[in-house]
């Protein structure tokens, strides 16, 4: 479409401004599905790998993807071109949730055929000489550990070896918003993944100050709008919208409202202050502070997910 092109028209613009005096750059692709516009992607990277010589700065990439458009071609250009670190699959819970909730535009499944993609995946990177971290992300809405246990049936043991899996429990923003009794309720799925044999990780279930919405002046999200944003992951905070891009690539910063979003200093908080949790959960989500200017205690979660670290 024409937006889709314009849009990669100027990040070209934007990256040949901004990289000049870069060391390294880091792109995470996700959307919405990335691999939707995998040929505008790879007609962009085809354009850094070109930009980083000129300049001397090094890039890398991660990948969010659903996982049913990714073919062997694919993978081994993004491997290559995209110098791809790591690669994230989402599921929603087991084949009947999954196939209700992402059914094509056509109304046929897509569930059996994200399994084969991921597969051929798990195979391209081990005989790849380069590393690629991969992840299964299972998404939890009203499953039970059973419904689980059916996806994870679906792997061979050598196939559990070349991935870790996570879970994470949809939650609600101001535009999505439903019932969920799986938030909170982590332990026993990876209880499960354990026994079955996975490696797992807890993706940004510990790593609290390290998501998305941290990392300084230097970390944003650049949308198909070309506005800027600290987080995407609700829409009705407006307070995450930090700038944009013109048409010429220049990025233009609202200072008032970065200065608001960086607010999230736990050092302000007498509670945040004497809690030995501090180094770990860091005041909480960024974007929880950005909504309601206080900051949400993780002790309760922090403990749950002790327990499965010790297991």
């Amino acid at each position: 479409s024409k937006e889709i092109k314009n849009y990669f028209k100027v990040l070209k613009e934007f990256s040949r401004k901004e990289f000049s005096s870069k060391k390294h750059v880091h792109f995470s692709l996700f959307g919405g599905e990335p691999l939707l516009a995998y040929t505008y992607f790879k007609d962009y990277f085809l354009f850094l790998s070109n930009l980083s010589t000129e300049f001397g700065f090094q890039y890398s990439s991660t990948l969010t993807t659903n996982g049913y458009l990714l073919s062997e071609d694919k993978i081994l250009e993004m491997l290559t071109t995209f110098h791809l670190e790591s690669v994230q699959i989402t599921l929603d819970g087991n084949e009947k949730t999954h196939n209700s909730v992402r059914a094509l535009t056509n109304g046929a499944e897509s569930f059996s055929e994200i399994i084969s993609n991921f597969k051929k995946l798990l195979q391209f990177v081990d005989s790849s000489k380069g590393h690629c971290d991969v992840k299964l992300r299972i998404n939890l809405i009203n499953n039970s550990v059973d419904d689980i246990s059916q996806t994870l049936s679906l792997f061979e043991p050598e196939e559990k070896r070349s991935f870790s899996v996570y879970f994470r429990p949809i939650y609600n923003t101001k535009f999505f918003n439903i019932p969920n009794n799986n938030r909170g309720n982590l332990k026993d799925f990876y209880q499960l993944a354990h026994e079955k044999g996975f490696r797992f990780s807890f993706g940004d279930s510990v790593n609290f100050s390290h998501c998305e919405g941290d990392g300084g002046s230097e970390q944003f999200f650049i949308i198909p709008d070309l506005t800027v944003w600290k987080c995407i992951n609700d829409f009705g905070v407006k307070r995450g919208k930090i700038g944009y891009i013109n048409q010429d690539g220049t990025f233009f910063t609202d200072e008032n409202s970065l200065s608001r979003w960086m607010k999230n200093n736990p050092f302000n908080s007498p509670t945040c202050k004497s809690c030995k949790w501090l180094p770990i959960c860091w005041g909480g989500c960024p974007l929880q502070y950005a909504k309601n200017e206080s900051h949400v205690c993780m002790y309760e979660k922090v403990y749950e997910l002790l327990d499965v670290v010790l297991l």
